[in-house]
């Protein structure tokens, strides 16, 4: 298979993930859980790792602190390969940390960003971005809409595939402004919430074929139910797989990990969807984003054994 490089572009974090909480403690109240675990986090450390035991050449831009935190990082992140030259160490300053709540039906997120907000994109620089085939964009601050609409328009003009993971919009305004980075975007992978958000539709396939008017490649993740992407006017759904689920952090960084290798790879747009799929679904059957899914001969054989390669 084709070999490309990629740079990841956000978050480089550490999370607490804390399993088996039933009910949130009232003021002044405790609750007792099963277990925790400190795990490698961020959607571009996770998507980094799924894509390194894929065997693809990654590198990662970010920024960490200079903490305990931050050698547990990237000690990781070198075990697998990935390429660190771009991650940036603010001194005097904590790595940023989410703390997951997380269960087999659902979880929920308390974050410090800290030294993820350091993360500049006015700091890649054409010299950088030249030496990539793949840029993907992990991160999205609502507040520098311009600034992102120039990154993406100098990337595309330079020929470079971009993709694009809108994550979460705290603000919860769903600036329509974003349609103006869509159209510099091959690949936008936003889950359910946000294409409801951004497209004020009243359902996903609604949503899909809106946000497809300005992107090429639209691919939604719609949890249990899988994910749809659009093949000329037919919607394409794509099911899970079966999986013994211990902990959904990271799922959707997994998936798009998947989606991506495929993409690479030059594979139809059914296989791309179950690549994701498939990896979505072995993230979850551990406690971190990526520690479920297996090292790369093992995974390789994995996804020929279910007629995915």
């Amino acid at each position: 298979m084709v070999q490309n490089k990629i740079l990841i572009i956000g978050d480089i974090n550490s999370d607490l993930i804390i399993t088996g909480l039933k009910n949130y403690p009232a003021p002044g109240e405790e609750c007792l859980v099963n277990d925790y675990k400190i795990r490698t986090g961020g959607g571009a450390a996770i998507v980094s790792l799924a894509l390194s035991k894929l065997g693809i050449n990654t590198s990662v831009f970010g920024c960490i602190g200079d903490d305990i935190f931050s050698e547990l990082l990237t000690n990781e992140l070198k075990l697998h390969g990935i390429n660190l030259k771009y991650v940036k160490r603010i001194k005097n300053t904590s790595t940023g940390i989410t703390v997951a709540f997380t269960n087999e039906i659902n979880r929920s997120f308390i974050t410090c960003r800290s030294a993820l907000d350091f993360t500049d994109l006015n700091k890649i620089t054409d010299d950088i971005i030249d030496q990539f085939d793949y840029i993907f964009l992990h991160n999205f601050k609502p507040s520098k809409m311009e600034e992102y609409i120039k990154f993406c328009k100098n990337i595309k003009a330079k020929g470079k595939k971009v993709i694009f993971d809108v994550g979460f919009d705290d603000s919860e305004k769903w600036d329509n402004k974003i349609f103006e980075i869509l159209k510099y975007v091959d690949i936008f992978i936003p889950d359910e919430l946000e294409a409801l958000g951004f497209t004020r539709s009243n359902n996903v396939e609604e949503a899909l074929r809106k946000l497809s008017i300005y992107c090429n490649r639209v691919v939604i993740k719609i949890g249990k139910k899988g994910a749809i992407a659009l093949d000329g006017d037919k919607i394409i759904h794509s099911p899970i797989f079966d999986a013994n689920v211990v902990d959904t952090t990271g799922a959707g960084d997994s998936f798009d990990a998947g989606f991506v290798y495929g993409t690479i790879n030059n594979l139809n747009l059914e296989k791309c969807l179950a690549l994701g799929n498939f990896l979505g679904s072995l993230s979850v059957t551990d406690i971190g984003g990526s520690t479920g899914i297996p090292e790369n001969e093992e995974l390789i054989k994995l996804l020929k054994s279910n007629n995915i390669l």
